[in-house]
């Protein structure tokens, strides 16, 4: 039976300590943003969102629309949303700490949210809790997903903890009970499937935290008593198990950066960051009051492709002078984002009249199916832009024929 949920004093306790509430993680690739973090106040009751640049400065707080006792924030892997842990449920907000919507599944204590890799579900933990006593209550945890509108609850795993989908969407990271009888790491696919005990130590393993490129996992061991953790990183199917960070003050919350070369840990409330290798230590914020870090990916935008851009109907017969509505279709996105394409212009190669008008949307025209009868037929050139969800463009320029003779 593990421990289902903080009590007041212990988490007071823990967090002062070394911060340590909990919070898997994915860093999802991109370039280095503004780091969020928990921040408490004097005696450990209230946790408040908090942002702040990669060197420390520029500390804000947000108040997430005036809610207390927040946990277990994540970035989304495009970096515009916040995911946490909150009454039972989780809030959803913009990058900001604003704009809140709650998505609570049915269960009656979940945490430890994690974004899929798209942004469009969300692993958790949900706990079954048997009994409490004056501080803590215990009882068993599983492994679920749901889709940010609160459907398609769906269960992944009946034990487990503290679960981080990988980067590339085919890996679930999580904790359990190993042999030695203490927490260990794991792997699973999506579906629950293929689990796998990744460090089988004799001491608790927590807080598996995967790298951007998702080859790593970095995550929390405990050595001994008193509070004595440490962040060790290993390869993604166990191996290469190296303590990175090597001090006598309790060390965990493990997160990447984006561009994989940092990693934050928090250490006695106070937040460091380190390379991979353990070797470049820096001091980064706080007094002993600030844990679980996570640092925003900025994804670049990249412009739609207008290469693959044609006309539907891409010849018009037969040539009776009669408007016909042609439609354009084929534009595509590197990044998977919706792109609307525009027609911009008209021309055709036989001067005189335009012989075109607006279509019913952006993206049709509508062209006279006219030709000069002693030519070798006519050929508009139809001009188009199209755009990204982002405002990103591409422009380019098809044809349509009405041709001297049926083809």
């Amino acid at each position: 039976m593990r421990r289902a949920a903080w009590g007041t004093v212990l988490a007071a306790v823990v967090f002062a300590v070394g911060g340590q509430l909990s919070s898997a993680l994915a860093a999802f690739p991109g370039e280095n943003g503004k780091i969020l973090f928990v921040r408490s106040n004097q005696d450990y009751l209230d946790y408040r969102l908090h942002f702040m640049q990669p060197d420390g400065s520029g500390i804000t707080r947000t108040d997430v629309g005036g809610l207390r006792s927040t946990t277990d924030p994540e970035w989304s892997p495009d970096g515009s949303r916040i995911v946490l842990a909150r009454g039972g449920g989780f809030l959803v907000t913009d990058a900001n700490g604003d704009e809140v919507t709650t998505v609570r599944p049915g269960w009656g204590h979940v945490d430890n949210p994690s974004w899929s890799p798209d942004g469009r579900q969300l692993l958790y933990e949900f706990e079954h809790i048997t009994h409490c006593d004056r501080f803590l209550c215990y009882g068993s945890s599983g492994i679920r997903r749901i889709n940010l509108d609160g459907s398609g609850d769906t269960g992944i795993l009946e034990y487990g903890h503290e679960p981080a989908w990988s980067p590339d969407g085919d890996k679930i990271a999580f904790v359990a009970s190993g042999n030695q009888g203490f927490g260990d790491i794991y792997v699973m696919n999506v579906d629950g499937s293929g689990v796998t005990n990744l460090t089988n130590h004799p001491s608790p393993d927590e807080d598996p935290t995967w790298s951007p490129d998702g080859q790593s996992i970095a995550f929390e061991r405990w050595h001994g008593s008193n509070f004595n953790i440490e962040v060790h990183v290993m390869t993604a199917t166990g191996g290469g198990q190296v303590n990175i960070t090597n001090n006598p003050l309790p060390e965990g919350n493990a997160a990447w950066s984006p561009d994989g070369s940092w990693i934050l840990f928090n250490r006695a409330g106070v937040i460091y960051r380190t390379d991979p290798t353990g070797r470049l230590k820096t001091y980064v914020s706080g007094d002993g009051h600030d844990g679980n870090p996570d640092w925003q990916p900025l994804i670049l935008n990249q412009a739609p492709d207008c290469a693959g851009v044609a006309a539907d109907p891409a010849s018009l017969w037969p040539p009776n002078k009669h408007l016909r509505t042609v439609t354009l279709s084929g534009a595509s996105d590197p990044d998977g984002d919706d792109v609307t394409l525009r027609v911009t212009g008209v021309t055709h190669d036989e001067g005189g009249a335009s012989d075109w008008q607006a279509g019913a949307s952006a993206d049709e025209v509508q062209l006279r199916a006219a030709r000069d009868p002693k030519g070798d037929g006519r050929v508009y050139e139809i001009a188009f832009e199209a755009t990204d969800e982002h405002g990103a463009t591409c422009t380019g320029e098809t044809t349509v024929t009405v041709p001297r003779h049926k083809r």
